[in-house]
């Protein structure tokens, strides 16, 4: 099959979004299928574009080369890209969304055009309000592909726009990470046969060296790990609040913090003088993983999430979570067996990571249950081929 998929920007450690991407894309090559990946931009973050992940940008129109899938930059049409930013800008307006539509596509369209031309399937990675989507549907409708959107969604933050559930509506299958997020759509009056709930797996390729990483940022143990935006979606200014209380009864414990390199927050950190809270924006994939195998305990206090998969990286490791008690989570952690679900609030948080570390052997066997889970739920073979059913319209997987 010659699977074709859209998305706004593609590569390891850019974010939960896109290592779904790179290991589903992986897993379906494993598979003997043909891969294409096609994204809007490559060079909006510059750190991730060297040449150990892409090489030969000056092509035109650019094709990029890496170990994985054949990626290609969207090319605009010539001098009319110069409209790329006014038609952005129109989209965020009711008034502005329909014209929007039909100028991106003006500008994109024949790229994407040819991609689709050659594909079997599209699956588009859905970015919340995002213009692109419109256009793989348009090129799709033209030459007779079916469109598959993963849409993402953070149901009360993002990807839950009333021009999104428009897109959404208009697909051949849509795929969800959870029951919750299914339903979130459902009540949007969308079709239940049209929506699967395929999970995520855990994506850490590369092996680090705990040792070299606990001996470079001078870590102090224990250590609780957070993993993802220092924003209050996230939980993160709570979690600080929650770790100065803890420091009260257990002032060695270290707060080891990874983040994005588009994270704003990443370059200030809100407690700049604390050395008990370690950062480390932008790791690479060894230094995650590293950082997975020192933490005592994850910690992921979220407001708003579509999966979460920071809590099935660190249960592959053997590791406990601490999770938001939100419903996207609720579905993922079993609250008491293999993680701990609180209220996004600083003294029940507080509560809980105390509670972890002062019982390890609680901790390990919670570990160990996330860790089965995760090789019984979340194994990327099984993945793809639930996700190859969504895309030939099957409700069995295809192998």
């Amino acid at each position: 099959m010659k699977i074709l998929i859209v998305t706004t920007r593609f590569g390891e450690g850019l974010g939960g979004k896109e290592n779904y991407l790179v290991s589903l894309s992986r897993e379906f090559l494993a598979m003997g299928h043909e891969v294409r990946v096609v994204a809007r931009s490559f060079d909006a973050f510059p750190e991730f574009s060297d040449a150990r992940r892409f090489t030969a940008p000056g092509c035109d129109p650019p094709v990029l080369k890496a170990v994985g899938p054949e990626l290609h930059r969207l090319a605009p049409r010539g001098s009319v890209s110069l409209l790329g930013p006014l038609t952005y800008k129109l989209h965020f307006y009711a008034w502005g969304f329909g014209v929007a539509i039909r100028a991106f596509h003006h500008i994109w369209g024949a790229s994407l055009d040819r991609h689709v031309r050659w594909s079997d399937i599209v699956h588009y990675d859905g970015t919340g309000l995002e213009l692109l989507g419109f256009s793989a549907l348009r090129s799709c409708r033209s030459w007779g592909r079916r469109l598959v959107i993963c849409p993402h969604a953070h149901p009360g933050s993002w990807g839950d726009h009333v021009r999104d559930l428009d897109l959404y509506r208009l697909a051949d299958g849509l795929i969800t990470k959870t029951e919750y997020e299914k339903s979130f759509f459902v009540s949007r009056e969308m079709d239940p046969n049209r929506i699967h709930v395929i999970g995520n797996g855990p994506h850490l390729p590369e092996s680090g060296d705990p040792d070299d990483l606990a001996r470079r940022l001078e870590i102090r143990f224990p250590v609780v790990l957070f993993v993802g935006r220092r924003s209050q979606s996230k939980g993160y200014p709570t979690l600080v609040e929650a770790m100065h209380r803890v420091w009260i009864d257990q002032p060695r414990v270290c707060l080891l913090v990874l983040s994005p390199l588009d994270d704003l927050a990443s370059t200030q950190d809100q407690n700049p003088l604390d050395s008990r809270i370690i950062s480390l924006p932008g790791a690479s994939e060894s230094d995650k993983d590293a950082a997975y195998r020192l933490a005592d305990v994850l910690c992921l206090p979220s407001r708003a999430e579509a999966f979460g998969m920071a809590l099935i990286e660190a249960w592959r490791h053997g590791k406990p979570v601490i999770a938001g008690r939100i419903p996207a989570l609720e579905e993922v952690v079993t609250d008491g067996v293999d993680g701990w679900l609180v209220p996004q609030e600083a003294g029940a948080l507080a509560h809980k990571i105390a509670m972890v570390l002062e019982d390890p052997e609680a901790a390990r066997r919670m570990g160990r249950a996330g860790q089965s889970k995760v090789r019984e739920k979340y194994d990327w073979g099984s993945i793809a081929a639930r996700t190859l059913a969504v895309y030939v319209g099957q409700s069995e997987p295809v192998l």
